[in-house]
């Protein structure tokens, strides 16, 4: 009967629909999270940067330190060390607060991927189910 193949065809045109909906809201939602991972793999990039720096800079002044006899000199090595010390305990800090905010977005990302596959299924399904009733009709 036409009218009734007409009928789950106009289904099957509102399923993907439906889909196509929910896959542009998925993106529009995903487009923000993959700006922020790329911002945040920058930030981790130049923190990295930046540690080794500090790390060299350790490296140096402790060379210096440890080669120099004089008191007065050996006393402001030890004052840079303390210095360095902190600012590479500082940026390994923000390293990690970079790392967990990372996976934090990798997470959403993670969720907007499933919620695809779930639409993506149901889509599926769906067409699975209106191919069959058509097979019922011939």
């Amino acid at each position: 009967d036409k009218g009734k193949s007409k009928k789950r065809e106009a289904k099957i045109g509102k399923a993907k629909k439906e889909h196509e909906k929910e896959t542009e809201a998925i993106r529009k939602a995903d487009a923000p999270l993959q700006s922020r991972i790329t911002a945040l793999h920058s930030q981790a990039t130049s923190s990295n940067t930046q540690l080794i720096n500090i790390e060299l800079q350790i490296v140096a002044v402790q060379t210096q330190y440890n080669a120099t006899r004089e008191q007065s000199y050996r006393n402001l090595l030890a004052i840079e060390l303390n210095r360095l010390g902190l600012l590479e305990g500082a940026t390994q800090a923000d390293l990690l607060n970079v790392s967990r905010q990372i996976n934090g977005v990798q997470q959403q990302r993670s969720e907007l991927a499933v919620r695809q596959q779930r639409a993506d299924g149901e889509l599926a399904a769906k067409v699975g189910r209106v191919v069959d009733e058509l097979k019922g009709i011939a």
